[in-house]
């Protein structure tokens, strides 16, 4: 038998499918706490093996289910990632109701799911199953198998794991709002963009990767042309909601995975995009172009009170496009190839807007605005 120490855990990438969508938060941080909870649930009960289940949230066309992302015990490292759809098993009766569920005789059990010690070759003869709250609905289960201590697993057991899960409950809970603090400072309170702060260091990690890898990255920046002449129109205020709305375009139109958007500063935008080939962003800079300039901004009332503005065909963007493989980055380090790197995207976004506005340029010739 497997050291009891020892906690499987579903990779990082599934997991942050089943719980960064409903709760966003950091997936490492999930991680790290379903195994420390596995390994104080152990502590409390010992017991031969044990299992957390979380609910898919999003399952698709198919049947909804329960997903192992957590275990430990003899053959553990098979159970995360496996489904449990729904109602098969004593953990669906335990999700379901809510309600924590003891057995020592799981074989007589008809709701045993059999599936499970099958594929671990491993036979459950007594079993505790405690639901998992987060945010106030039952979310998961965890699961302890075969009690070390003799006659097996008793009330006492499970009123511990009963109080053990409101542990769970704030133990989740505090990652969760750790989680969101680190969030928000990442964003601008404005957009809901990335930062400027964030957009240097995640720069910096993407272009080491694509030099290391051979791969390609892609830099785009744009600027809001007339932007002045509406905030002194109307004020700060409605010029600041048009920013906001500008973000939201910005965030629709890329919607590619891996690609990193932020406010740069001001009324200017950036993305960084890796791996993303260039006829691609040559296609989104566009969309860009053209969204900004079709669109009807401050449609509903001002954030001042005032009755909707809708100002339409005054904005226009100026787009500078840089790609990694077309550049001779300047400096050693990362981050001066970074710095390097930014001045030309910035350098041909300013290309665009002197050549007339509403246009595309790519560095590192500045090359003929592409309409």
């Amino acid at each position: 038998m497997e050291s009891h120490n020892q906690v499987a855990v579903l990779p990082l990438a599934q997991i942050a499918q089943l719980v960064v969508p409903r709760l966003h938060v950091d997936e490492p941080q999930i991680a790290k706490a379903f195994a420390d909870i596995l390994r104080v649930a152990n502590e409390f009960v010992p017991s031969e093996a044990g299992s957390i289940m979380l609910d898919n949230p999003n399952p698709g066309e198919g049947e909804s289910e329960l997903v192992f992302v957590a275990s430990f015990g003899q053959e553990s490292e098979k159970l995360p990632g496996t489904r449990i759809v729904s109602g098969k098993g004593i953990s669906w009766q335990v999700y379901t109701s809510g309600e924590p569920y003891l057995q020592n005789n799981v074989q007589s059990d008809p709701r045993h799911n059999r599936g499970v010690d099958k594929m671990t070759e491993y036979l459950t003869r007594s079993l505790l199953c405690i639901p998992i709250v987060i945010q106030g609905s039952v979310c998961g289960v965890l699961t302890l198998i075969n009690c070390l201590s003799p006659g097996g697993f008793q009330q006492q057991h499970m009123d511990l794991m009963t109080i053990f899960s409101q542990y769970i409950t704030t133990s989740m809970q505090n990652v969760i709002d750790a989680a969101r603090l680190e969030e928000q400072s990442r964003r601008d309170h404005l957009t809901g963009l990335h930062n400027d702060r964030y957009f240097f260091h995640r720069l910096g990690i993407e272009l080491e990767k694509a030099l290391k890898d051979g791969t390609d990255l892609g830099l785009l920046f744009f600027d809001l042309d007339h932007f002045k002449g509406v905030v002194d129109k109307y004020g700060h205020l409605v010029g600041g909601q048009v920013l906001q709305e500008v973000g939201w375009l910005f965030a629709s139109i890329v919607q590619e995975p891996g690609a990193v958007l932020a406010r740069y500063g001001g009324d200017e935008y950036t993305a960084i995009l890796p791996g993303m080939p260039k006829d691609r962003l040559l296609e989104l800079a566009e969309a860009i172009r053209v969204g900004v300039a079709s669109a009807i901004f401050i449609k509903g009332d001002t954030i001042d009170g005032r009755p909707p503005l809708n100002i339409e065909g005054v904005f226009t963007a100026s787009i500078g496009l840089a790609f990694l493989s077309d550049l001779e980055l300047s400096g050693v380090s990362v981050s001066a190839k970074r710095n390097s790197f930014i001045r030309f995207a910035d350098e041909a976004m300013y290309a665009a807007k002197a050549r007339g506005k509403n246009q595309v340029a790519l560095a590192p010739e500045n090359r003929a605005a592409l309409r």
